[in-house]
């Protein structure tokens, strides 16, 4: 056979045994196709259920299946339920529900997530709304004003900083209320430590055997965070979000305390690519005074008062300068309030009127232990 010949023969044997191949591949194919269309058809049909539980299970096994063409049912499952009349009853079947929409990589209208934020969790909410940020402003801006959980409080004005800096900038001024505390002490090398009150609440929510395991997510530092975690914020905490799954009849929660004031004020520092842990401009201020002579000692308070006015002022004119907010608006944005606190021990000369301050606050006597020695020196203003 000649060798021209030969090589066409076998193109040609190699071809038909590839076509051949193919053949039988491809109705193996088909055939795991047709089953996995006739179950995602079955699918569709369950997620019309009326019933909690059912449609949990039905969005539960969509996950498994990745059927992510079921995404529009089971948007229309959340809708239903959260009509007027709908199973208000069941807040697990929305969890599973949304933790579908999560899985599946989901976008979703922000009308949704308005409609869900006082019936799930806000976490898997702000994971839908940071995937489109930019059409989930208002989300987001609600958020960061009317969370209660702290973490999720922080998260929600880190994506609003990221996204809308304009509106995070009037978010985080509203939180931080500048203060200025005027500690009047009997001894200037005695100060006080000032600690603002946090509560740490936890408790436990009772899962029905029909909704587990339950999905959940939770938030926490990028720097603590394990490598499943999803990175959520890129602010000055940074945080992730990692799914897990409760197999117990219980889901234990705790809410961190955290210092509002100081979260928002350090929010703005990281826009204004400011230095982590600036000394000086603090949510509250300090500044010790004793009174030995009248005219001094209102004198030293003026001089606190500029001061901190003068911080202030310094940071409102960087966003003004960013354009973050309008330079009329400026001094009614974050007004210093002066507080003046009589901590002294010997209170029988009246504390002399400062100008632009409240009326002095007298604690009682006998709640101060922050007079005990070891505390802070107080902070010596500039000359």
């Amino acid at each position: 056979m000649p060798r021209r010949l030969a090589i066409v023969v076998l193109a040609c044997a190699a071809a038909s045994s590839a076509c051949a191949i193919a053949e039988r591949a491809h109705p193996a194919r088909a055939t795991h196709a047709k089953p996995q269309v006739a179950a995602n058809e079955d699918l569709r049909a369950r997620l019309t259920a009326t019933d909690s539980a059912a449609l949990a299970a039905a969005a539960r096994e969509a996950v498994a299946t990745h059927a992510v063409d079921l995404v529009p049912a089971i948007t229309a499952a959340i809708e239903r339920l959260n009509e007027p009349g709908g199973d208000a009853g069941e807040p697990w079947a929305l969890q599973f529900l949304v933790d579908a929409l999560i899985q599946l990589d989901a976008r979703v209208e922000p009308e949704l997530l308005h409609a869900l934020r006082s019936r799930v969790p806000a976490t898997p909410l702000l994971v839908l709304a940071a995937r489109e940020p930019q059409r989930h402003l208002e989300f987001l801006a609600w958020a960061s004003d009317a969370l209660t959980d702290e973490d999720e409080w922080c998260a929600a004005n880190e994506l609003l900083a990221e996204h809308a800096p304009d509106r995070a900038v009037r978010c985080s001024l509203a939180t931080v209320r500048p203060q200025l505390s005027l500690d009047v002490m009997d001894d200037a090398h005695l100060s006080i430590s000032e600690v603002d009150e946090s509560w740490i609440g936890c408790g436990r929510a009772h899962i029905p055997t029909d909704f587990r395991p339950l999905p959940r997510y939770g938030l926490s530092s990028t720097r603590a965070s394990t490598s499943a975690a999803e990175r959520l914020t890129r602010g000055p905490t940074g945080w992730a979000v990692a799914r897990q799954v409760i197999d117990g009849p219980s889901m234990p929660h705790c809410q961190s305390p955290l210092n509002r004031r100081a979260t928002a004020l350090e929010l703005l520092r990281w826009m204004l690519d400011a230095p982590r842990g600036r000394p000086s401009v603090k949510p509250t201020m300090h500044a010790t005074l004793v009174l030995e002579d009248a005219e001094e000692f209102v004198e030293s308070a003026a001089q606190a008062i500029e001061y901190a006015q003068g911080e202030w002022q310094d940071l409102r004119d960087k966003l003004v300068a960013r354009g973050w907010i309008a330079a009329a608006d400026a001094k009614a944005i974050g007004a210093l309030t002066v507080v003046v606190n009589d901590y002294r021990f010997d209170r029988r000369e009246r504390l002399p009127s400062i100008p632009g301050a409240e009326a002095a606050r007298t604690p009682p006597i006998a709640a101060q232990p922050a007079l005990a020695p070891g505390f802070p020196r107080p902070m010596k203003l500039p000359r």
